[in-house]
């Protein structure tokens, strides 16, 4: 979906509030996509939503457990603990 690949730049390029309105519709539309809610959970801790990133990390590890082992997955859940 062209709108995680555009979210997850933003994300990258620092606009935060961007890739958060481009990641949700792609998680929305695709809840069962492992990597599209990686990168909304990614980009909803970058922007210090840290409970709906937390609502959708857990959700994306339990779709698929091995997920947690990524580096951004650690990176979004040490955004967390702070």
């Amino acid at each position: 979906m062209i709108y995680d690949t555009l979210g997850y730049i933003k994300h990258l390029l620092g606009d935060h509030a961007e890739a958060v309105r481009l990641l949700t519709v792609a998680a929305q539309t695709l809840p069962t996509n492992v990597d599209v809610q990686l990168h909304a959970a990614v980009a909803l801790a970058a922007a210090g939503r840290l409970d709906d990133a937390a609502k959708v990390l857990k959700a994306a590890a339990a779709l698929d457990p091995k997920v947690t082992e990524r580096p951004e997955y650690r990176e979004a859940q040490a955004k967390l603990r702070r």
